[in-house]
């Protein structure tokens, strides 16, 4: 198995954002849980504790949000691929992704590479992010879809554009 992409600093900045979208998410649990015990009691909200209806609401608004943020990092880890893998014969490829902060590699054969689209975005600053947005055929006949990011490291550019069928930009 030989590695043609690697996300390099691209994944470790994903990384980055899963870990303070864990914070993000226990820190919304405990906030939730607060207001769920305690709502109302201050001073500014009446010193009285509010109805149970008014608390599960607000405490399920701010819990909830928080784990919107998490399952979203998670969700994109699942799609964003960092690292990418061929055999010596170049007939499987190998698509490592995240399931939140946890590696799991994708054995998929390279006939099953359905579609592989360019896009290179132009950001405000003039910069430009280009990525491939790669659509795999699945065991239940349904097509996944896998980012990589070309800000990462391509080991192997030839290799790169030939597994994901030429939609590499060329060098």
């Amino acid at each position: 198995m030989r590695e043609i992409y690697r996300a390099g600093w691209q994944g470790s900045k994903l990384i980055g954002l899963m870990l303070i979208m864990a914070g993000l998410a226990a820190g919304s649990v405990w906030w939730g849980l607060d207001l769920y015990r305690h709502y109302g009691l201050s001073p500014g909200d009446g010193g009285v504790l509010a109805p149970l209806g008014q608390r599960v609401l607000a405490a399920g608004v701010v819990i909830g949000l928080g784990m919107a943020f998490l399952l979203a990092m998670v969700a994109f880890g699942r799609i964003y691929v960092m690292s990418v893998a061929v055999d010596g014969t170049g007939r499987t490829l190998y698509l490592r992704t995240l399931i939140f902060l946890w590696p799991v590699t994708r054995q998929v054969s390279a006939a099953d590479v359905m579609t592989a689209g360019f896009v290179d975005l132009e950001n405000p600053r003039g910069r430009s992010t280009p990525y491939v947005w790669v659509r795999v055929k699945g065991s239940n006949g349904r097509a996944r879809r896998f980012l990589v990011d070309l800000q990462g490291k391509v080991l192997d550019p030839a290799a790169l554009q030939r597994a994901l069928r030429g939609s590499t930009p060329s060098a």
